[in-house]
C-alpha cells in the first residue's frame, strides 16, 4: 500500500517540478506529508516503518523529499526515544 502512495506523491513530484508537493513553496499539503513521513517512514517506534521505508528507493524524488521534509520541519527530529509498549 505505500508503494501505491509515495508513487502518487512521486508522480506529482515530477509533474510540477517543485521541491515541495505542489510546487515550490510550502503548502498544506507539505505539512499533511511531514506528518506521514515523521510519523511513519521516521519513526522507528512505527509498525509499518521499515515496509513504507523500504519502498522509497522505487521513487526516488519521495525520497528526496522525504528528507527536505525533516529539514523544513525541524520539529520531526526531536522526538522522544520509544519506550515500552
Amino acid at each position: 500500500m505505500a508503494g501505491k502512495f509515495h508513487g502518487l506523491i512521486e508522480a506529482a513530484l515530477t509533474k510540477h517540478g517543485g521541491k515541495y508537493c505542489a510546487g515550490n513553496t510550502v503548502t498544506i499539503a507539505d505539512f499533511v506529508l511531514a506528518s506521514y513521513v515523521g510519523n511513519y517512514i521516521n519513526n522507528p517506534a512505527a509498525i509499518v516503518g521499515d515496509a513504507a521505508k523500504s519502498q522509497l528507493a522505487n521513487t526516488p524524488k519521495f525520497e528526496a523529499y522525504t528528507n527536505l521534509v525533516m529539514e523544513t520541519f525541524p520539529h520531526l527530529k526531536s522526538r522522544p526515544a520509544p519506550g515500552p509498549m
